[in-house]
């Protein structure tokens, strides 16, 4: 939505290709559109795990990657059955079905 608008928004407002009288009355795009833009467009990463090399567009996702995934987390959920540890509640779900024919849902 954010890159279509914006898109729109450039060819409508900054390059003025229609006249005023025939353009639709738009509204500047918001500080969060524009944001929103570079991450849906930019081929960089823009978010850096500082403790380990991998990279993200989207900060939620370095701090998903932060919370569960990254070198230094310890496991949280562990397998009573067998003593499996797993960094993801659905990962030990997941576990308890395949391995043990327990099904947790």
């Amino acid at each position: 939505f954010f890159k279509r608008y914006y898109e729109e928004y450039l060819k409508n407002v900054l390059v003025g290709s229609r006249s005023k009288e025939n353009s639709p009355k738009t509204i500047a795009p918001t500080a969060m559109a524009i944001d929103q833009k570079e991450t849906l467009v930019t081929d960089s990463p823009r978010f850096h795990c500082q403790k380990c090399s991998k990279s993200y567009k989207n900060k939620r996702h370095l701090y998903r990657h932060e919370k569960e995934e990254c070198i230094d987390v310890v496991p949280r959920f562990k397998c009573v059955l067998c003593l499996n540890m797993f960094r993801r509640k659905y990962h030990l779900v997941r576990h308890m079905n395949n391995k043990h024919g327990i099904d947790l849902k």
